[in-house]
């Protein structure tokens, strides 16, 4: 009797698990993949691989911004009013290239996408097409042809997590940068100069970041340079990598406009590369000069450079080496909007000269000499 009185409670509990699972999705949907909930629809998921395949089925825009934490601040209402058209941000932290051709050629397939805004990053070093922290398999079969395995992501341990983050304060966005970091205190405090990188006493980033620098600087006062034996078969390793997760659909889509940056990283860090990281800047200059002569082929992609902008050379406007303040993203948008810092090729070679005579000048030595003593201090 007890038995089958287990039996009968099993059942029904499970029965109202499956029955509370699928109203769930039907009158939430928390990562919004099969419908526009009915509930809980300005609450977004931090985790925009996973997120940005419902935005882009569910949500009304026809243009996109679409980068890493280089991007995650920038304003879509200020893109839409400065640019036209109507921008949704679903730019992904930490993205390489490979991982944001799976979202935007899955934008550009399912939707009329006008403008496209997207980050130049560096690291397109990382040609392994992998992240650790996001696995492919977590969020590839999305993006795919068969809308019926997109019920997979809720399988998993995570499904309860997706439902309470729908109740947190944070999680309510709206689509002008769901992830934007520039008003989280532990990021803002850093901004107005050394001083302010300095007391980020328990950062282990700003530490990391310290120690790169001071051990860089040595070098430099050694004379030592970092070269590397394959620089060439890397450099044409890169080119291949971005022909087939950028220019493929710049080709394929000729009506959609491609602005495209490289982002404006603190003058310290170009320093550091041009001072001993030679193949590293050798590389980078290579892909300046081969993304402006793509521009040059294919008339609805522009290219836009600011290193040889005097705002790099001020570490008040960045938080580390390469993550600037919310007002360069603005600047940004009004430059592209007047054709600022549009890279031709009658002014590409001027524009990496001037850089490289700003990162060449650029007293490395004289920041490194206080990380150093900050960090002797913090022992």
């Amino acid at each position: 009797m007890n038995a089958t009185k287990w039996v009968k409670s099993f059942f029904i509990l499970f029965s109202l698990s499956v029955f509370f699972f699928i109203l769930s999705i039907i009158l939430i949907d928390p990562l919004k993949v099969l419908h526009k909930p009915y509930f809980f629809k300005d609450r977004f998921n931090s985790n925009m691989r996973l997120q940005n395949a419902g935005i882009i089925k569910n949500y009304e825009f026809d243009s996109i911004i679409l980068g890493t934490s280089m991007l995650e601040n920038t304003s879509a209402v200020e893109a839409s009013n400065l640019l036209g058209g109507n921008f949704a941000n679903i730019s992904m932290s930490a993205s390489d290239y490979y991982e944001r051709n799976i979202v935007l050629s899955y934008a550009l397939k399912n939707k009329e996408i006008k403008k496209v805004i997207y980050s130049l990053d560096s690291n397109y070093y990382n040609l392994e097409k992998k992240y650790i922290n996001y696995p492919l398999e977590t969020y590839i079969y999305l993006y795919d042809e068969n809308i019926f395995n997109d019920v997979k992501v809720y399988f998993n341990n995570s499904y309860f997590k997706y439902i309470t983050t729908l109740f947190k304060k944070s999680s309510k966005k709206t689509l002008e940068y769901p992830t934007a970091w520039f008003d989280d205190k532990s990021n803002s405090i850093r901004f107005g100069g050394l001083d302010d990188w300095l007391k980020a006493e328990n950062s282990n980033k700003i530490k990391d970041v310290f120690s790169s620098v001071v051990s860089t600087s040595e070098k430099i006062k050694k004379n030592e340079k970092i070269v590397q034996n394959d620089t060439e078969d890397l450099k044409q390793k890169i080119k291949y990598y971005i022909d087939d997760t950028i220019i493929k659909n710049v080709i394929k889509y000729p009506n959609t406009e491609f602005i495209m940056f490289f982002p404006p990283y603190s003058r310290l860090n170009y320093a550091l590369w041009a001072q001993c990281d030679i193949s590293k800047y050798e590389i980078h200059k290579e892909i300046i000069r081969y993304m402006t002569e793509k521009s040059n082929q294919y008339k609805n992609l522009k290219i836009y450079g600011f290193e040889n902008d005097d705002f790099l050379d001020d570490i008040a406007n960045y938080k580390d080496l390469t993550h600037y303040h919310q007002s360069i993203n603005s600047l940004m948008l009004s430059n592209f909007k007047n054709n600022i810092g549009l890279l031709t090729n009658e002014n590409i070679e001027s524009y990496i000269n001037i850089s490289e005579t700003k990162a060449l000048n650029y007293n490395v030595g004289y920041i490194a000499d206080r990380m150093s003593e900050y960090l002797k201090n913090k022992k």
